[in-house]
């Protein structure tokens, strides 16, 4: 399976910003597959990497101001940053 696309963290290693651990391989491989089967689909699918966080923590990226989730979240619906 080609993963170069996907720059996730190494699991067991401590969050260098939550204290959390980073997210198991089972959910990296998750990510891959999901990824691989939909982007042929959808157009706008991208792999993002949110440092420090796993499948529990990445929700707190939400809500962090100029985080690559929010960004991408704002982008799809059509909304400009500084409008928040």
């Amino acid at each position: 399976m080609d993963r170069n696309f996907v720059d996730l963290e190494q699991s067991g290693e401590q969050g260098e910003h939550s204290g959390e651990r980073r997210e198991t391989d089972e959910f990296k491989d998750q990510t891959v597959e999901m990824y691989n089967s939909w982007k042929n689909e959808h157009n706008c699918i991208e792999v993002l990497k949110i440092p420090g966080k796993n499948h529990y923590s990445v929700l707190d990226a939400v809500v962090e101001t100029g985080s690559s989730l929010q960004s991408a979240i704002f982008h799809l619906m059509n909304i400009e940053e500084r409008q928040i």
